[in-house]
């Protein structure tokens, strides 16, 4: 599990540590926060690139994917799904289990 920060919506921090400081204090994150990015439109970067050519680009905040070991998306989750959601558990533990 990796969280990507990005300002695409105009509301993360400017720097990788403030990113997931941010999101360690106010959502307990404990996974480990990749250096403010592009996730949207042509500045997306190679990942966001992908998921955005599935038709699955974020369209805000918090949005989750699941890609199996070989990098195919498998689930995606909009903002209002939590961490914690049965669907987007299930989603994971599908992924590590197979």
């Amino acid at each position: 599990m990796v969280g990507f920060a990005s300002d695409d919506f105009n509301q993360a921090a400017d720097t990788e540590q403030d990113a997931a400081d941010v999101c360690r204090v106010n959502y307990g994150v404990t996974f480990p926060m990749v250096a403010p990015t592009s996730v949207t439109g042509d500045q997306a970067n190679p990942l966001f690139s992908m998921i955005q050519s599935r038709g699955r680009a974020p369209e805000w905040n918090f949005y989750k994917y699941v890609l199996n070991a070989e990098g195919k998306l498998t689930a995606s989750f909009p903002s209002r799904v939590l961490p914690s959601d049965a669907e987007l558990v299930d989603a994971v533990e599908a992924v590590l289990n197979d």
